[in-house]
């Protein structure tokens, strides 16, 4: 065997760095076949008697050159893993700071509905007996029923709001209509209910999971109360590609312009964070004619 000659020193350098760059770029394949035509070109002139590498500065060649590919190969993976990592922890970082916000989100809008209901047990239930306590004496028996049914009435309806007892004693799909049609009776829309599904479906899912979609529909019909303006509200329940799809739409006022998806409501906030607690998503959306579509996807559980 000789040793390298300076003609196969250069070539063997150029070769290797070659082979690293090329692989550091992820073109390892490619270096590979350029690596077997140049053996090939080897073989054919040495069968041609023209002076080339000897044997044995091909192989050192070939072989060094395969090393740096191999060796630009894993440095170019660390670095693509090491991006990797960082992209990673980026996002958990970023994730941690949603889920924070998520919960104090739900810590406020808990505390907002508690603020809530003492407001309607001091403007409604406390006024009522105070004015029952005033009046006991100037009041007829009838009329003291009459206040003391309207007061009943106030009652259960915070008492409904606060934890529904339809929802507990009649189901889910139950409770939706009864949600609606109270809204009906509140903001004076007509109501049209169309239930594709058995209300069995919804015992496989747990009762806090059931409250969490009721709330859902209930801050929808809060919003067509208060805003929609609307004079039919359309509601329908089906199984739609291994899901729940709930469809509430209205011909009322539309989304206000704020009101979208890329920028939503604290309305909106507050049923995407219950949505995505059960693992279900909503989405609105304009309606063909006039007012808004909203669409809950619930998964199905077999």
């Amino acid at each position: 065997m000789s040793t390298p000659g300076g003609m196969a020193v250069c070539f063997l350098l150029v070769f290797a760095l070659s082979g690293f760059f090329l692989a550091k770029k992820k073109k390892l394949v490619l270096f590979l076949q350029i690596n077997a035509v140049l053996l090939a070109l080897h073989l054919f002139l040495n069968s041609k008697n023209i002076l080339f590498l000897t044997d044995y500065e091909m192989v050192l060649t070939v072989v060094s050159g395969a090393l740096f590919a191999v060796a630009g190969y894993f440095q170019a993976e660390i670095i693509s893993l090491k991006d990797t990592v960082l992209k990673q922890k980026e996002e958990l970082k970023i994730r941690t700071e949603q889920l924070h916000d998520f919960q104090l989100n739900i810590i406020r809008d808990d505390e907002l509905e508690r603020r809530a209901l003492a407001g309607d047990l001091h403007d409604q239930i406390l006024n009522d007996l105070k004015e029952l306590k005033d009046n006991l004496d100037q009041k007829s028996k009838a009329e003291l029923i009459d206040k003391i049914d309207q007061t009943s009435r106030n009652i259960r309806e915070v008492m409904d709001n606060l934890s529904p007892t339809v929802l507990e004693n009649l189901g889910l799909l139950a409770s939706i209509e009864d949600c609606l049609r109270k809204g009906a009776e509140d903001a004076n829309y007509k109501l049209r209910v169309k239930f594709l599904v058995d209300k069995s479906v919804f015992d496989k899912y747990s009762l806090i999971e059931q409250t969490l979609v009721y709330r859902i529909v209930q801050e929808l019909k809060n919003n067509i109360c208060r805003h929609a303006k609307a004079e039919k509200v359309r509601i329908s329940v089906r199984q739609e590609n291994a899901q729940i799809k709930i469809i509430i739409e209205d011909d009322g006022v539309g989304l206000k312009s704020q009101d979208n998806q890329n920028n939503p409501s604290r309305g909106m906030l507050y049923i995407k964070q219950r949505a995505s607690i059960i693992g279900a998503s909503v989405h609105w959306r304009p309606s063909e004619s006039k007012g808004c579509v909203v669409e809950i996807f619930l998964p199905e559980k077999k």
